[in-house]
């Protein structure tokens, strides 16, 4: 089945994409770019909320291959007038998730190495409740440089100014948490490597001042037509011979997950119920099983009173009214394609135009990494030297 890179490299693929809203030209972007219908995302990125605002969702890690950093360059490189970029560090997602979720892999003659910033075993947990040590840090900073004096022994000088670039973004600042070290790291690669900087925000942060729900809740009342949609347009494209990257929604389906309180878990909840008993309902591995009232029309209350719950893969939907656009990637902007016919048929609203990179690296298990590059002074492939 064709992925959004074969897409990509055909005209009659670039026209479906553009069909539906996804473009790989930059002025065509631009041209359906208004202002957001609502101003609080861009009053939490303190930029003008007048002008449009165009968002790069990314799970919080520690390092990218080049498919994901080509988004950012994209992004960075918007035509003039370019509009505002702003970043949403998703730190509610599982950290296994992310290739890079919870470490950094560097290269060698005969294998990888994984350098963790946290814990191996507590992968399974979104990277706001996995806790870091200074120690830890500093093992890694050592570690990392490590690597780096050996990988280019013959320039000393210039990889121990970047080791200590990088060692301050991990050991300067108030880092507490896995999403706070991997979003310091990584900001000071994308600034440092690719020449991109943006005001930012954690999804969470997001969800505590309250910007998601009403969407949310919005989406819950008409779940059983977004099942149906959304499902109806995977069909579509199954038959167009492309892979969405997502699976079917099932009956039970409801767009959020619950982080359990005792081991961490990332849990999925489901329906139960129907009217003013519908309930969201998840049952632990620890052997807790948890209920939360949504009731009819649907209400979060409960659920938000615990601080931790988290919205699936359908972010870009509650994002909509919040934003003028946004960039996309390799599997984002396939089942983006999916959730804007949720937005029209169900929800009635016009979707965000979605921007691609106009041409994707190729998959490379990992290794063309923006750390490697940096730390070895290559200029990745996919860039340009900063203005």
């Amino acid at each position: 089945m064709r992925t959004l890179a074969a897409l990509l490299e055909s005209s009659g693929g670039v026209a479906y994409l553009a069909e539906r809203g996804v473009f790989a030209d930059a002025h065509a972007f631009a041209e359906r770019l208004t202002p957001p219908a609502r101003p609080e995302l861009a009053t939490l990125l303190g930029v003008d909320p007048s002008a449009p605002l165009v968002y790069l969702g990314q799970q919080a890690c520690a390092d990218m291959a080049s498919p994901t950093v080509a988004k950012f360059e994209a992004a960075r490189d918007q035509v003039d007038p370019p509009a505002h970029v702003g970043v949403l560090w998703h730190d509610m997602d599982s950290t296994q998730s992310e290739r890079f979720g919870a470490r950094v892999v560097l290269p060698g003659a005969r294998r990888t190495r994984g350098v963790w910033l946290a814990p191996r075993e507590l992968e399974d947990r979104e990277s706001r409740f996995i806790e870091v040590d200074r120690a830890r840090l500093e093992s890694a900073v050592h570690a990392i440089a490590e690597w780096a004096r050996g990988a280019r022994p013959r320039d000393r000088p210039a990889v121990r100014a970047r080791l200590e670039i990088l060692a301050g973004s991990l050991l300067e600042g108030d880092i507490t948490t896995l999403a706070q070290a991997n979003r310091a790291l990584l900001s000071t690669l994308l600034r440092e490597q690719l020449g991109f900087e943006a005001p930012a925000v954690f999804a969470s942060e997001m969800v505590a001042r309250g910007l998601l729900v009403a969407s949310v809740e919005e989406y819950i009342a008409r779940i059983d037509e977004v099942v149906t949609v959304f499902n109806d347009a995977l069909d579509r494209l199954v038959v167009d011979d492309i892979d969405p990257g997502v699976r079917p929604l099932g009956r039970d389906y409801l767009p959020l997950r619950y982080s359990c309180p005792h081991d961490g878990t990332r849990l999925r909840l489901e329906r139960e119920g129907s009217g003013s008993s519908l309930r969201a309902t998840a049952a632990c591995r620890c052997r807790r099983r948890y209920s939360f009232v949504l009731g009819d029309p649907p209400r979060l209350h409960e659920l938000e009173a615990t601080g931790r719950w988290s919205i699936d893969v359908s972010m870009p939907v509650h994002h909509n009214d919040l934003a003028s656009g946004w960039v996309a990637g390799r599997s984002t902007a396939l089942y983006g394609m999916v959730f804007n016919e949720v937005l029209e048929k169900v929800l009635e609203r016009r979707p965000l135009p979605i921007l691609v990179p106009a041409r994707l690296p190729p998959e490379d298990g990992g290794q063309d990494t923006l750390l490697v590059r940096y730390l070895t002074m290559e200029r990745a492939r996919y860039d340009r030297a900063p203005a």
